[in-house]
């Protein structure tokens, strides 16, 4: 029984010995590995920022209808708008953000539609295409506007007004129901070019008149 005895003393003391080497921690501790392996928590600084949506085309161009503060009784129409370049089939938008501003006033009695006026009797009178930039050998092509198929060229002449120097040509289109003269007006300063048409249902000097003192308005906005 003595001999039992000292035998089962001296194995508890070897397993004892044999834990105390191996560095037994306690079982809720994490190991140094362990540690190293696990993913700090992400910091707010590190969380992908929210970007706000780009703003559309419709939110970019702004237009403001108002009192024409130059001539009573008409309106005045201010905008800032995207450019378009000059193509081989007419203007392309740019993409690269630029806008410029612009403002012009024509008579009260007239609506104003997105780029397109109405007068008294709710006919189109006028429309106003994009505003193109202009490259140095661009001025005299954009200026010397040349009719399209089934257009007539009536006249042709270039003029200066207070801050651009322009040209009007009027042409006269042929359909159905009778015959039309658009009155292209084109307007340009050292780096853009403006165009507005505006039409008649016949050659006219009331119209010639009003047409030539709506433009004479005109002005460019940076």
């Amino acid at each position: 029984m003595r001999k039992t005895s000292g035998r089962v003393i001296l194995i508890l003391m070897i397993s004892l010995g044999l834990l105390v080497l191996s560095g037994c921690a306690d079982p809720g501790q994490k190991s140094d590995s362990d540690a190293s392996q696990e993913k700090p928590p992400l910091a707010d600084s590190q969380e992908d920022p929210v970007m706000p949506a780009p703003p559309t085309l419709e939110e970019e161009n702004k237009h403001e209808v108002s009192e024409s503060d130059r001539i009573p009784g008409w309106k005045m129409f201010n905008a800032r708008v995207s450019i378009s370049e000059l193509t081989d089939h007419g203007s392309q938008p740019l993409n690269d953000g630029r806008m410029v501003g612009f403002s012009i006033h024509f008579p009260g009695s007239w609506t104003l539609d997105s780029s397109v006026i109405y007068n008294a009797d709710n006919k189109k009178t006028a429309e106003i295409p994009p505003v193109v930039l202009l490259k140095i050998d661009q001025e005299e092509e954009f200026l010397d506007y040349t009719p399209v198929m089934d257009e007539e060229l009536i006249s042709h002449q270039v003029f200066n007004t207070e801050s651009c120097l322009g040209s009007k040509t009027i042409t006269r289109i042929d359909t159905e129901s009778g015959s039309w003269y658009p009155h292209i007006y084109r307007l340009i300063d050292e780096n853009y070019g403006f165009t507005m048409v505006l039409y008649s249902e016949e050659l006219n000097t009331e119209d010639e008149a009003l047409y030539d003192e709506i433009m004479d308005t005109f002005s460019f906005r940076q």
